[in-house]
């Protein structure tokens, strides 16, 4: 989006009011319909027309400050007042939501801003906090690759403390995200590719459940650069982050009102080092790097070019640029949803087991992106299947399930999650081989308490009831949560005595 801005509207001249009074119409919209919706019942852990509470919480606090700009806009003084009331009301339903990343940036951007304003007053000694604190960010980012372990740890105990799983959770993410920038430091894994490398690099925890698969990002925005585009698009993304804060720092210089917008900005680039936004957060975070590179002077060919050629020709070359990079979308999307389209007609074929077992041999006897995400569904609708006591498949299928995660297994040993996935088919027909895996999962993936929830499970089914209490054990001292373990811990103790 922002790219056809630049390269179609770069030279017009926008009302940016009515750019934010769209969002802001569009905000009104959704707390309203949350409204009529819930009642007198104040509950926004319900979905909303954008998705979850966390899409909306980030978006709602971002249009807060959008009609913050507008009233510092606005000649009337009761047109001022109800914006900034309206702005009051979005701020208290982004609260409601219990959502921490985009309330916390927004407050880090506001410190960060005012903090700078009242340190230094000259633009160039502001720049210098700007540099000294994103050296900061990579001396610590070095410190945390070199001491991964002990900030891992660290990142645990606090999880344990406050009874939260984000901290250590990120931390797996990020470490992952740094193995696929190291093995393909250049171009990286590729746009979109993150959900199937990640199976190669992940720690350990993302083997619990079907939900749990869909680990689609590294849940921040440098990393997922670095990972997926390498240096090739890390490079430029920084280039780009550092001019658009230079021109927004003089834009602000000028335009005091602004600042209600720069800290959106600011907020929305704070608020990426822990989670990737969501498109409705991108529908103003586009806005806002449009609006402070407004000032830009465009882009402009040298005369003696732009002489030759008629202004038809240039119309025509910016059509066909733009044509290029939509085909060029087009068919990445295409590609894989054909892929997944085909994958979903086998997945929840009704057919005769001897059928459905030769269509997902021939399924995976084609080049896949990466065909373990695949196999890893089909392996949680058997295990969701054997849950429901429904039993659609034959022994022949599980044992070509077993077949195609050895075959991951040998391709990549050091992958934990297939050989999680391998120890849950296990259960389902040689406890003692799940038993011998399990036993590795737990010595490669020690603080993940779902390593030792699968080796008690495996243990208590070959009849080891003490090593399966002990098992039990160690899963709660790393998760108390877990409800599941606890009743099993009391299952095991009851078969030792």
């Amino acid at each position: 989006m922002l790219f056809l801005y630049l390269l179609l509207l770069r030279n017009t001249r926008l009302d940016w009011r009515v750019y934010w009074s769209v969002i802001v119409l569009v905000s009104s919209i959704v707390w309203v319909e949350l409204l009529i919706r819930n009642g007198p019942h104040w509950e926004f852990e319900t979905a909303s027309l954008l998705g979850n509470e966390a899409y909306l919480a980030g978006f709602l606090i971002l249009s807060a400050l959008a009609s913050g700009w507008l009233g510092a806009r606005m000649p009337n003084g009761w047109v001022r007042w109800l914006l900034y009331c309206l702005a009051g009301v979005q701020v208290v339903i982004a609260v409601l939501t219990h959502n921490r990343s985009a309330i916390v940036s927004v407050l880090l951007a506001i410190a960060l801003v005012y903090s700078v304003n009242l340190a230094r007053k000259s633009i160039r000694r502001q720049l210098w906090v700007v540099t000294g604190i994103v050296l900061g960010a990579l001396l610590l980012l070095a410190v945390l690759f070199l001491q991964s372990e002990g900030f891992h740890e660290f990142a645990v105990r606090w999880d344990q403390a406050f009874r939260t799983g984000s901290i250590s959770t990120r931390f797996d993410l990020w470490l992952a995200a740094g193995r696929m920038f190291l093995e393909a430091p250049i171009v990286g894994a590729g746009l979109g590719n993150f959900l199937f490398v990640f199976n190669r690099h992940h720690p350990g925890l993302y083997a619990k459940n079907p939900g749990e698969e869909w680990v689609d990002n590294a849940h921040s925005l440098p990393f997922e650069m670095l990972a997926t585009t390498g240096l090739v698009g890390t490079l430029p993304w920084i280039i780009m982050v550092v001019v658009l804060f230079v021109v927004a720092f003089r834009r602000l210089r000028d335009h005091p009102t602004d600042r209600w917008l720069f800290v959106a900005l600011l907020a929305c680039f704070i608020e990426q080092l822990f989670v990737i936004n969501s498109i409705p957060k991108h529908m103003v975070q586009v806005g806002l790097m449009a609006y402070f590179t407004q000032d830009i002077p465009p882009v402009r060919w040298p005369s003696r070019w732009t002489s030759r050629c008629p202004n038809a020709v240039w119309v025509v070359c910016r059509g066909g640029v733009v044509g290029v990079c939509l085909l060029g979308g087009w068919h990445l999307a295409l590609a894989p949803y054909h892929s997944f389209r085909v994958f979903n007609e086998i997945r929840f074929d009704t057919a005769a087991s001897s059928v459905k077992t030769g269509k997902v041999e021939a399924y995976f006897s084609k080049p896949q992106i990466y065909t373990l995400w695949p196999k890893l569904l089909l392996v949680s609708d058997l295990e969701q299947a054997a849950q429901n006591s429904d039993q659609p498949f034959s022994k022949a299928y599980v044992a070509m399930l077993i077949a195609l995660m050895r075959e991951e297994v040998v391709k990549d040993s050091g992958n934990i999650k297939a050989r999680v996935a391998l120890g849950r088919l296990y259960l389902m027909s040689d406890p003692v081989a799940a038993q011998t895996i399990f036993e590795g999962v737990a010595r490669d993936a020690p603080n993940k308490p779902h390593s030792y929830y699968y080796l008690g499970f495996a243990q208590q089914l070959n009849g080891k009831a003490r090593a399966a209490a002990a098992s039990f054990r160690r899963c709660l001292d790393l998760d108390t949560k877990l409800t599941e373990c606890d009743r099993l811990l009391h299952l095991s103790e009851a078969d030792g005595g």
